[in-house]
């Protein structure tokens, strides 16, 4: 029964309004997901609930999550971390190109519910005719004619030039490890991108004694690095589509490398919550200068909260860093990829 149901509404625009009055006849328990802290407590001061961001949501439990932005439109981008879907969860989408959006290809893999915006949308159209006619419609004709009319205006999935797999995350959420395992079962070549950017350096300036990328970064300062990393990434994104590149977790802090993922890329976001990252970073023998002048372990959450979104616009599939063993390819991933 869906009375008292806990259910998280991502976005706060006018679909989300109509979810939310929607869940209230229900008798659901309704809360809201946005980017903006302010546009948050908005909403709660008008409908009540819980605000939530994105970056905060780890470790939370919604019986339904309903997403009302346009993340996931034409394969690219979704609003949440990819862990916080289950089995008992529904998920569903007001996004109606593709038919399986990231979200919903994320939450399929967690084993939740899903239900996609094709036939949220042909359920609003039926019911409009419905008013302006007394009488309900052909479903069968109506879905006919919404999937013709949809093949006339965007390009059908799978469509268009092959691109590089590019892997994208914080720091030590296992990005070179599933890299390589995914471009042995794809029969692609694998690049990390740091040690490439490394290798650039060092043979740029042979009597460095930096032997790690994060004594780069300490050595050039953090803008003169992320020009390095953009001209790094454009560079090993030359060498053609039969490639999976482990991007840095910094590559979305500048734009022109954001341009260059979204454009010549497809992104797969390997996510942790940034407590599990704190975890992992402990263990990591290979130290980074602070980015924010905080200690590197203390400084996550920030960085991690700056990201987020960067990651979650740019990502085609989306998946935990603990989703699949070290080295193992999660199933249904490979086919995924070799679909699209």
């Amino acid at each position: 029964q869906p009375a008292g149901r806990k259910v998280l509404i991502v976005g706060a625009g006018g679909a989300a309004r109509a979810v939310w009055q929607a869940c209230a006849g229900l008798g659901m328990r309704a809360h809201v997901c946005v980017r903006r802290a302010a546009a948050g407590a908005d909403w709660v001061r008008e409908f009540g609930g819980q605000a939530w961001l994105p970056w905060q949501l780890h470790g939370s439990d919604f019986d339904c999550i309903v997403n009302t932005t346009p993340l996931g439109w034409g394969g690219q981008g979704m609003a949440l971390p990819p862990g916080i879907m289950g089995p008992k969860t529904l998920v569903m989408d007001a996004v109606y190109h593709p038919q399986e959006t990231p979200l919903l290809w994320c939450a399929r893999q967690s084993g939740a519910t899903t239900l996609g915006g094709q036939e949220w949308f042909l359920g609003q159209a039926e019911e409009q005719l419905r008013w302006l006619l007394g009488a309900r419609p052909d479903r069968g004709a109506m879905a006919q004619a919404f999937q013709a009319g949809l093949a006339r205006q965007v390009a059908p999935e799978g469509s268009g030039a092959p691109r590089p797999l590019a892997l994208i995350g914080m720091r030590a959420v296992g990005k070179t490890t599933l890299g390589k395992a995914l471009a042995d079962s794809l029969g692609h070549a694998f690049t990390d991108a740091d040690d490439a950017l490394l290798s650039d350096y060092r043979r740029q300036n042979p009597r460095s004694p930096c032997t790690t990328v994060g004594q780069v970064l300490e050595s050039v300062g953090l803008q003169e690095f992320r020009r390095l990393e953009h001209v790094c990434l454009q560079r090993l994104l030359d060498g053609g589509p039969q490639q999976v590149i482990a991007t840095g977790g910094g590559v979305v802090e500048t734009a022109a490398c954001r341009a260059l993922l979204a454009d010549s890329t497809q992104c797969l976001w390997i996510d942790l919550s940034p407590e599990e990252l704190r975890l992992r970073l402990e263990q990591d023998p290979t130290g980074r200068p602070s980015l924010t002048g905080q200690g590197t372990l203390e400084e996550v959450p920030e960085v991690y909260a700056r990201r987020f979104g960067w990651y979650g616009a740019l990502a085609c599939w989306a998946l935990p860093g603990d989703f699949a063993t070290p080295g193992q390819v999660p199933e249904g991933l490979a086919a995924a990829l070799r679909n699209r």
